[in-house]
């Protein structure tokens, strides 16, 4: 249904919906989940779009090429360029635009082999770098400067922008934390307990404050408002397009998690990265395999190399072209590749031999 509003119909009208209407219906978010109010912010913000099922999945965690992505969306929305191999690791994949922008505005700077390591998860110093040197939120002066994270956590801080969920400088950040660090600094959301580079090093405990779940979710709201009337510029009507029920048109507020009893999951939520080894004509070769497991099933795969010859790592690049096709949406349990993808065969013995480690370290 197209709706024609003046400025200040549209703002009373988005104010009233439902939260589930403006949040665009994430079915695992709920109104009571602590960090509601900053995936309601960054889904408006056009800076995630979740999962094609419908779902946030805030507790996962994320990995360095996913948060690289997010941030570079959060500052660059669609002028980060097309730019590739940036990185040995980094060739033509999806997160190569992302995090070659990020590599060529001082964001990131790799590890001294010169890699990168799209696959492995992020933890809290990483991103607190990411985010310092993206949004400028670092200390000018910090009394934890005799590590190099130090003026990045001392300026997250300073802003209250350090999630209590988040335990120790090595937490591997989820993906509502991520939300909830974007929010307070993008949305200038400084109400909120945080923690700080004392409390995160046990010497002090988490700086703390009364605002209730409501008033965040009313602070995000106005800034999704504020948005919008940036938007009109002086324009006396707009047109605003508007859902009022799923597609089912049942009412959003009705869907409760857990109402059902989950399957029992023979392996963990997470990322997993581990090294496989095979023969070719050119000698031994050794690819690393990085899986994103969700509910056992395969969210998304990636091989990249660790030591190859020349002609083995073309043969991994077409091996690559294939292997999203055919692994993700499938279950890990009974996971199989075909011998040949893309006209690459010895490639599959590296990654069975990888596979068979990722089942064991994420077994239940």
């Amino acid at each position: 249904m197209k709706l024609f509003l003046n400025r200040f119909s549209a703002l009373a009208l988005l104010a009233s919906l439902p939260l589930f209407s403006i949040q665009a219906n994430f079915t695992d978010i709920s109104a009571s989940y602590e960090y509601g109010d900053a995936v309601i912010y960054v889904k408006a913000q056009g800076i995630v779009s979740g999962y094609p099922d419908g779902t946030y999945r805030p507790e996962s965690t994320i990995n360095r090429a996913e948060f690289t992505k997010i941030i570079v969306e959060a500052i660059a929305a669609d002028n980060y360029g097309n730019e590739s191999n940036c990185f040995s690791d980094v060739g033509s994949e999806w997160f190569a635009p992302y995090v070659c922008y990020a590599k060529s505005q001082g964001i990131i700077g790799g590890y001294p082999d010169g890699t990168f390591r799209p696959g492995n998860q992020i933890n809290f110093v990483e991103s607190a770098k990411i985010i310092g040197e993206s949004l400028d939120v670092k200390a000018s002066t910090s009394q934890n400067s005799d590590v190099w994270y130090g003026v990045y956590v001392d300026g997250l801080s300073a802003q209250k922008a350090i999630p209590v969920s988040i335990s120790g400088f090595t937490h591997n950040v989820t993906r509502g934390e991520m939300a909830e660090m974007v929010y307070r600094l993008k949305a200038s959301v400084n109400n909120k307990s945080s923690q700080s580079f004392a409390s995160l090093n046990g010497e002090a405990s988490v700086t703390t404050n009364t605002t209730t779940s409501a008033e965040n979710v009313d602070e995000a709201l106005d800034s999704i408002f504020s948005e919008f009337e940036d938007d009109f510029n002086d324009e006396e009507n707009f047109d605003l397009n508007i859902d009022l029920e799923d597609e089912s048109g049942s009412d959003q507020s009705s869907q409760v998690a857990g109402s059902e009893a989950l399957p029992i999951r023979k392996y963990k939520d997470g990322t997993y990265t581990e090294d496989g080894v095979y023969e070719s004509p050119g000698g031994t070769n050794t690819i690393a395999v990085t899986l994103i497991v969700e509910s056992d099933m395969v969210e998304f795969a990636m091989t990249t190399e660790v030591y190859a010859d020349s002609v083995s790592q073309g043969y991994i690049t077409f091996f690559n072209g294939g292997l999203n096709e055919i692994v993700v949406g499938k279950s890990l349990v009974d996971l199989e590749i075909p011998q040949t993808i893309n006209g690459s065969s010895l490639t599959s013995t590296g990654f069975n031999d990888a596979l068979a480690k990722i089942k064991r370290a994420a077994q239940n």
